[in-house]
């Protein structure tokens, strides 16, 4: 009837010798039905930070990686083994350690973290640009154990922002150094910005052209 039952037995002595035995049957029923429960949760939460696309780990007050998901692996190049056990310091460089050095000894302080940029190095040198957050990890006893979080990679922003950055400079040097007079004047007809060819030939500075117009 689907019941769980725990079958217990006593000797019974007579005389320094076992002449029966006593029989306890207890249902544990409940406790199973609890035990499998847990063994599913545990199960369902293993499956969610495995498939997770976001970067999760865990690090000792050493800041060695006691645990990471399999996404922290992948995006830094490495096996999950390759980077356990290991600081996290091992996988920056030097200058930026230091820096990532101080933050960890905040959250060790009892500080949360939100949104913090670094950057990491890959398994073939290339930086890994994430950002962080992260808080103290403790034990069932309230006891600090270490630091957990998640990371996101941002490398392919970062780059975008990069290229944009270098589009713009060539565009101000274009615009600065061609000998066209480029003005930009808005729907008012006010001057937002000449080029230095334009500059030169009226002899007048963008401030002043732009407060007589």
């Amino acid at each position: 009837n689907g019941r769980w039952l725990k079958l217990e037995a006593y000797p019974i002595f007579e005389n320094n010798k076992i002449t029966s035995f006593l029989h306890k049957v207890v249902n544990v029923t409940k406790e199973k039905k609890i035990e499998e429960l847990l063994i599913d949760s545990e199960k369902k939460y293993h499956d969610l930070v495995e498939t997770a696309q976001e970067m999760i780990f865990k690090c000792d007050l050493e800041g060695r990686l006691t645990f990471i998901n399999t996404s922290w692996a992948n995006e830094h190049g490495y096996t999950v083994n390759e980077m356990m056990n290991k600081p996290f310091t091992d996988f920056m460089e030097p200058e930026q350690a230091k820096k990532d050095w101080e933050v960890f000894k905040k959250l060790l302080l009892g500080e949360t973290i939100k949104n913090f940029y670094t950057y990491h190095l890959t398994k073939s040198g290339n930086k890994l640009h994430l950002l962080f957050n992260a808080q103290p990890l403790y034990d069932g006893h309230n006891k600090l154990i270490g630091t957990q979080g998640t990371a996101l990679n941002i490398s392919q922003q970062v780059s975008q922002r990069s290229t944009l950055t270098e589009t713009e400079i060539k565009y101000q040097s274009l615009f600065n150094n061609t000998s066209d007079y480029i003005f930009l004047i808005d729907n008012n007809m006010n001057v937002l910005s000449v080029n230095n060819s334009a500059k030169n030939f009226i002899g007048k500075t963008k401030s002043k052209i732009t407060d007589e117009a």
